[in-house]
């Protein structure tokens, strides 16, 4: 099983290898970054932006997968006392798609990632309370659903308790967390508001519908867990079975006799670990990313992991393999190779007409309708396709692609037929009129039509 999975690894890592350029708005390709920091609030990316875009994205790649690795080894070793099976549920954690859809964004990740490993000894060393506060905090400067983990670190604690001692170390571990998440929250809206003299406000992509009363948030509460449910269908495409497994084994447990006071204990921590992002998100009602969503995942990971404490371990972790590491890693191999595949194509038709001196481009007339019937052709061949190209937005591409040649600034524009004038939009969403392009920039003009894309600059 290990050596499977580190073929799997291996796999993913050449994948990553050979990707021509990740997401749009990663680091490498903006200037600044504080429009991340004014509307979402990330002031500790801001602070380090200058150093971490020089980090090669590859790099920054290798460094996360390896710390989210690194994470869940310590996670499941104190739980389990095993290195072996520690490593096969470390392994298991970083299978799913979830991750990888979040690592389109390597740089931007790489702050989690340190936050990550400096966790683990800090959470023997410092009180829990400053140890939650103080790790919250940096995490919502950086990206907040990594605090979402932060209780993984303290499963060993509930070994040999009873009941009641098991039950009130619960309740501390997660009023503190649920404590500090809140006020590293706040925490990041006191900064924004001393550097900018307003708060954060949320951006019009995230569809924020916030709640005003008991009514409202219990609307979005329900969207939230509709949502969930969906995301659950992505990340784990056999839960049902997962879940009806599950409850027989604790079923069997109980027959034994077995004593479930620390399995229910871990259980409700796994929960807890999986639901926060959709709880906390109720009053401002955004849109939920599946890439914000790898603690729901690792939460099914403990309930089962939770079962190899009280029945026999090699069952368990060869449940956790066969029926959600073996089916998660092919839709995450899949969902990051058609990326790679689609991007590539979209890089190369762009990079071939590309001249050598870009302040001397007039124009480019890339025709990409070679590439979307590639496109097409790739969706009736691969199963998971749909996921890649229902998100598929070629202006957002594009501005990785162009700016990645050299151009400053990418605008893609349209025209806008009740003004009757030519539109265009930066990647921070501002809308203005222009018809020309000044050096170093660049823009085009984009429409789809009939199924076929038609891209020209001007």
């Amino acid at each position: 099983m290990i050596f499977g999975s580190l073929i799997l690894l291996a796999l993913f890592t050449k994948e990553a290898l050979q990707i021509s350029y990740w997401a749009h708005d990663d680091l490498a390709y903006l200037d600044s970054y504080e429009y991340k920091f004014r509307f979402e609030g990330r002031w500790l990316i801001y602070s380090l932006f200058d150093w971490l875009k020089q980090i090669p994205a590859v790099l920054a790649w290798l460094t996360v997968v390896l710390a989210y690795f690194i994470f869940f080894y310590f996670v499941f070793w104190r739980l389990l006392k095993s290195k072996t099976q520690a490593l096969l549920l470390a392994l298991i954690g970083i299978t799913s798609i979830t991750l990888y859809k979040e690592l389109l964004w390597p740089q931007t990740l790489f702050t989690n990632a340190i936050l990550l490993l400096l966790a683990i000894p800090l959470s023997q060393r410092l009180p829990r309370p400053i140890f939650f506060l103080l790790f919250s905090i940096l995490f919502f400067g950086s990206l907040a659903h990594s605090a979402y983990l932060l209780p993984l670190l303290f499963l060993s604690e509930f070994e040999n308790k009873t009941s009641s001692e098991s039950l009130a170390l619960l309740f501390k571990i997660l009023a503190t967390w649920v404590t500090s998440l809140l006020l590293g929250f706040a925490t990041a809206q006191l900064i924004c508001f001393s550097r900018f003299g307003e708060w954060i406000q949320l951006q019009d992509w995230r569809r924020p519908n916030y709640a005003h009363d008991l009514g409202s948030l219990k609307d979005n509460l329900f969207s939230n867990l509709g949502v969930l449910f969906e995301h659950i269908e992505l990340a784990i495409p056999n839960y049902q079975f997962l879940f009806g497994l599950w409850l027989i084994l604790l079923l069997i447990a109980v027959m034994k006799r077995k004593d479930l006071t620390q399995v229910l204990m871990l259980s409700i921590i796994g929960i807890a670990v999986g639901l926060m992002h959709y709880l906390i998100t109720c009053q401002a009602g955004i849109a939920l990313s599946l890439k914000s969503v790898h603690a729901l995942f690792i939460g099914l990971v403990l309930i089962f992991a939770a079962l190899a404490l009280i029945l026999p371990r090699v069952l368990i972790v060869s449940v956790l393999c066969l029926q959600l590491a073996l089916p998660s890693a092919v839709n995450s191999y899949n969902d990051l190779r058609e990326y790679r595949l689609l991007s590539n194509k979209l890089y190369s038709a762009v990079t071939k007409n590309m001249p050598e001196n870009i302040t001397k481009l007039k124009i480019i007339n890339i025709d990409l309708r070679g590439h979307l019937a590639y496109w097409l052709e790739l969706l009736s061949h691969c199963s998971y396709s749909n996921q890649v190209i229902n998100n598929w937005d070629y202006y957002f591409h594009m501005q990785a692609v162009l700016r990645k040649h050299g151009f400053k600034l990418v605008r893609g524009c349209y025209e806008n037929i009740t003004i009757g004038k030519l539109q265009c939009q930066e990647y921070n969403g501002v809308i203005y009129d222009k018809s020309v392009c000044n050096p170093g920039e660049a823009c085009f003009v984009y429409k789809v039509f009939n199924g076929r894309l038609f891209l020209k600059s001007f």
